[in-house]
């Protein structure tokens, strides 16, 4: 379609109840979006930040975007409820996804190492990761859609604030090579750049 949907619902203190009401909401609108009989892929940022948000709100939210061809390339999350269950739907929705993601922030909640390995593996199992860029603008995936540039670009994933230990551990067991740069760990092998405190 050439458009991005931008939808900000940050600090809006929403529950899970709350987004289930909202990927109705958003049902309704996407179902208009229909092209020669088909729903097309939809280029979506999503801002759930400082939310009650828990597993059980996450689950929703990539139940919804995986039936609907919603392609997220800004998923915030952070400052929520979400523990290693929510974390293993992120893990699936990366480990499915055609198109990668740009940005994932997920710190200031509840994950532990165990979520964290599962997000870790499946960037490693997905052929996708690293992505490529498509333009000087790296955060318009809808340019990326059908991009044959060569340059990769990392995904930039925030899980400070978890309860996740030794995080240069999992990733070098997840096949993800770290270069620690002051409070930020580069995972260059597959192109991720994560902060953790």
């Amino acid at each position: 379609t050439g458009s991005h949907f931008q939808i900000r619902c940050g600090a809006m203190r929403l529950s899970d109840g709350d987004v289930l009401s909202l990927v109705t909401a958003l049902d309704v609108y996407f179902g208009r979006c229909v092209i020669e009989g088909r729903k097309p892929k939809i280029p979506c940022e999503l801002d759930l930040s400082e939310n009650e948000i828990s597993d059980v709100g996450v689950a929703v939210i990539f139940n919804w975007c995986m039936e609907n061809n919603i392609i997220l390339s800004c998923l915030k999350l952070y400052r929520n409820e979400i523990s290693d269950d929510g974390a293993l739907w992120i893990a699936q929705y990366i480990l499915k996804t055609e198109f990668p993601l740009h940005e994932l922030h997920l710190s200031h909640n509840r994950i532990s190492s165990k979520g964290c390995e599962a997000i870790f593996n499946a960037i490693t199992k997905n052929e996708n990761y690293p992505r490529r860029a498509s333009s000087k603008n790296a955060r318009t995936i809808s340019k990326n859609l059908n991009s044959n540039s060569s340059k990769f670009v990392p995904l930039w994933l925030r899980l400070e604030y978890n309860r996740i230990s030794k995080i240069r551990e999992i990733a070098q067991n997840c096949n993800l090579r770290v270069k620690i740069t002051g409070a930020r760990h580069e995972l260059d092998h597959k192109e991720v750049q994560i902060t953790n405190n």
